[in-house]
């Protein structure tokens, strides 16, 4: 859904379908990501079932996350309707506005992503409708999703390869090359 242009519209699905086909056979086999808010703002849903319609396989807010709790409920709730599957990214960006790393200079802590996945696996658990949690990055957030899993509710995640292989040390020296979305972790919670 973080493309640009922002995958939120069936014109801009359609063109990353065409463009996919036209590299075939070697080309990629493309299952579009439908953005879940019109620009990725979280203010407005983007249009789901245009979107569906257009070839998109899921939906997510992927690189920002929806802040607005109804609009939150409001997304999933219209996924599930258009058997979409919602795939959260999951941060209280007002806990570490701006951040670079786990804590520190404009740190991002882990209880930002932690907090975000509760809200979303007991909205998940309220609305009988599943979640996947997005690039999982701290032991308190696995076990959050744990802990939803043990009450029923459908949720899963997953991670990325830098969340098993780095840590936060990998920023000494301010080193760039490993700032990602959200940040590297401690060594406990590779």
């Amino acid at each position: 859904a973080n493309t640009k242009p922002v995958n939120d519209t069936a014109a801009v699905t359609r063109f990353m379908l065409e463009r996919a086909r036209e590299s075939h056979p070697h080309g990629p086999r493309l299952h579009p990501i439908a953005a879940a808010s019109v620009g990725l703002k979280g203010e407005e849903m983007a249009p789901l079932a245009e979107l569906k319609r257009a070839g998109c396989v899921a939906v997510s807010n992927d690189g920002r996350p929806v802040e607005n709790a109804e609009l939150l409920r409001r997304i999933m709730e219209y996924a599930a309707d258009l058997d979409l599957i919602f795939i959260d990214h999951c941060e209280d960006a007002r806990l570490g506005k701006g951040w670079l790393m786990n804590e520190g200079v404009k740190g991002q802590p882990d209880v930002g992503e932690a907090v975000q996945i509760a809200r979303d696996v007991m909205l998940a658990e309220y609305l009988h409708l599943p979640v996947h949690i997005a690039h999982v990055s701290s032991s308190l957030s696995v076990d959050v999703i744990a802990w939803g899993k043990a009450r029923g509710v459908q949720v899963s995640a997953e991670t990325c390869p830098h969340y098993l292989l780095l840590d936060e040390s990998a920023l000494e020296g301010y080193n760039t090359a490993a700032k990602v979305s959200p940040p590297l972790r401690r060594p406990e919670d590779r």
